[in-house]
C-alpha cells in the first residue's frame, strides 16, 4: 500500500524512537546468521551469496507488506491503520478460520524460534565443558535462568536495549573472527565460492529463511514507532547494514577455514582464553536474541485474549502486568527451555519451521497483500508479488521434502546439516589453516 507515511497516528503510553526501531529490527534479522553465514556459504558457494541476497530482498520486501496490510484508504482518501496484528490480516482475508490460521502458525514458529536459543546456549557451553561428561540437556536447563526475567517485559522500549546487546555481541564476534582470519590473509582460499553440496545446500537455504524471519515483528515495532513516516526507510537501512555485515562476516570466514568450516563460526578459533570469550559472548548474543521474539509471543497472545474478551487494550495493561500475566508468561518461558532440552529437538525444528517459517515470511504476506490491496496495486506490484509467491510455494515443498527425507534417514542430529551443532568434543579446533 502506498503513502503509508501519510497514516494518522495513534498515541500509546509509550513510543519508541527511530533509533529504538533500528536495533529492534536489526534484532529480527541477527543473532543466528553471524554463527552460521560462513558454513552455508561453504555449503553453496556462489549460489549461497546470491541466495542470502535473494532472501534479503524478499524477507524485507515482505516485511513492507505486512504492515501494508494494516492500512486503508478510507473515504476521504486518507491512510489509516485499522488492524494490529499479523493474525487480524488473516481474518480480514478469510472470515472463516483466517486469524486462527495465522495465530497458530505464528505462534509455533516463534516458540521454535525462542527454543533455539537455549538449545543454542547449552550447545557452546557443552562444548566449552565437555571434559566434564554432562549430557546436553541438563547444559539446557542449568542456563535457564537468564531466559525468566523476559516474562516481564511490558514494551518495545525495554526490548530496544537487548536488541543493543544482541548487536553488540554480534559485532565482537564479527570483530573477534575477522581479526583471526586476516592474520591468516595468505592462506584464503576462495575456490570456496565454487563449491556445492547439494545434500546440504536446501538445508542451509532454510537457515537463511529462518534468519530473515521479520515479519511478525515489524507490525508492533511500526506501532510503536514515535515518527511512523520513517518506518519504511529504517527497515531498509537495517536489512541493507545486517545483509552487508553477514555477506562480509561468511566470505572472509569461509574463505579462510575452507574446507573446515564448522556449523558454528566460533568453534573454528583455537582453543584458548580467545575462543572461551567469543563462545561466552555468543551465549550472551543468544539471551539477548531470545527477548524480542519471546516478547512477540506474548503480545499475540494477549491481543487475541482481549479481542476474545472484547476488552479495551489500556494503558495500564502496558504499565503493570497483572499476577495471571505474570504466572502464564513464566510458563511460556518455561515450555520454551523444555522444549529445547527435548530428545530430537533439531529434527522437530527443521521440519515445522520448513512449513511456518515460509508460510509467515513469503506465502502468506504477498497472498494477503494481493487480495487486500488488489485495487490499488500497479502491474509491476502485482507481478513481483506473484514471483514471490511462487518462491515460496518452492521453498515450501523443498523445505518439506529435505526436513522429511532427512527424518526418514535418521541421525540428524549428528549430521553436519545442524547449525547447534551437538559433536564439538569428538572434533579437533582448527589451529591454522594451510
Amino acid at each position: 500500500m502506498q503513502n503509508i507515511e501519510k497514516a494518522t497516528e495513534k498515541s500509546s503510553y509509550e513510543k519508541i524512537t527511530t533509533f529504538e526501531a533500528f536495533w529492534n529490527i536489526c534484532n529480527t534479522i541477527q543473532g543466528l546468521p553471524i554463527l552460521s553465514i560462513a558454513y552455508v556459504i561453504q555449503c553453496g558457494g556462489i549460489v549461497s551469496l546470491i541466495s542470502l541476497i535473494a532472501v534479503s530482498c524478499t524477507s524485507c520486501y515482505t516485511s513492507y507488506l505486512i504492515v501494508a496490510c494494516m492500512y486503508i484508504c478510507d473515504d476521504e482518501g486518507h491512510v489509516v491503520r485499522v488492524r494490529r496484528s499479523f493474525a487480524d490480516i488473516g481474518s480480514a482475508v478469510w472470515m472463516k478460520g483466517g486469524g486462527t490460521l495465522v495465530l497458530v502458525t505464528q505462534l509455533v514458529q516463534l516458540t521454535l524460534i525462542c527454543s533455539l536459543y537455549p538449545f543454542i546456549v547449552g550447545s557452546v557451553l557443552d562444548a566449552l565443558f565437555c571434559q566434564l561428561g554432562i549430557p546436553l540437556w541438563i547444559w539446557i536447563l542449568l542456563s535457564a535462568l537468564p531466559f525468566l526475567p523476559n516474562a516481564f517485559i511490558t514494551n518495545l522500549s525495554q526490548v530496544a536495549w537487548s536488541s543493543i546487546v544482541v548487536i553488540v555481541s554480534a559485532g565482537i564476534i564479527f570483530a573477534s573472527v575477522l581479526v583471526y582470519c586476516v592474520a591468516y590473509i595468505d592462506k584464503w582460499d576462495w575456490s570456496v565460492l565454487l563449491t556445492f553440496d547439494d545434500d546440504k545446500f536446501p538445508v542451509a537455504i532454510m537457515w537463511l529463511m529462518s534468519s530473515y524471519f521479520s515479519q511478525p515483528f515489524v507490525a508492533v515495532i511500526e506501532e510503536s514507532m514515535s515518527q511512523k513516516k520513517r518506518f519504511c526507510p529504517i527497515l531498509v537501512f537495517s536489512f541493507i547494514t545486517m545483509t552487508l555485515i553477514n555477506i562480509c562476516m561468511g566470505l572472509i570466514a569461509a574463505a579462510t577455514f575452507f574446507p573446515e568450516t564448522k556449523e558454528v563460526i566460533t568453534n573454528n578459533l583455537p582453543a584458548g582464553p580467545s575462543k572461551i570469550i567469543v563462545a561466552l559472548t555468543a551465549t550472551m548474543l543468544s539471551f539477548a536474541s531470545f527477548t524480542l521474539p519471546m516478547f512477540t509471543v506474548f503480545e499475540v497472545l494477549e491481543q487475541f485474549y482481549a479481542d476474545n474478551q472484547k476488552t479495551a487494550d489500556t494503558k495500564e495493561q502496558h504499565i503493570r502486568l497483572s499476577t495471571r500475566q505474570v504466572i502464564y508468561r513464566c510458563l511460556i518461558t518455561t515450555l520454551t527451555i523444555l522444549l529445547a532440552a527435548m530428545p530430537n529437538f533439531s529434527q522437530v525444528v527443521a521440519f515445522f519451521s520448513s512449513v511456518t517459517g515460509t508460510s509467515l515470511e513469503v506465502i502468506f504476506p504477498t497472498v494477503f497483500h494481493i487480495k487486500l490491496c488488489y485495487k490499488r496495486m500497479t502491474l509491476w506490484q502485482l507481478v513481483l508479488d506473484v514471483l514471490i509467491f511462487m518462491f515460496g510455494v518452492t521453498m515450501f515443498v523443498c523445505g518439506v521434502y529435505f526436513s522429511i527425507r532427512t527424518l526418514i534417514v535418521g541421525n540428524f542430529v549428528a549430521a553436519n546439516h545442524v547449525p547447534p551443532h551437538l559433536r564439538h568434543c569428538t572434533q579437533k579446533p582448527l589451529e591454522k589453516v594451510h
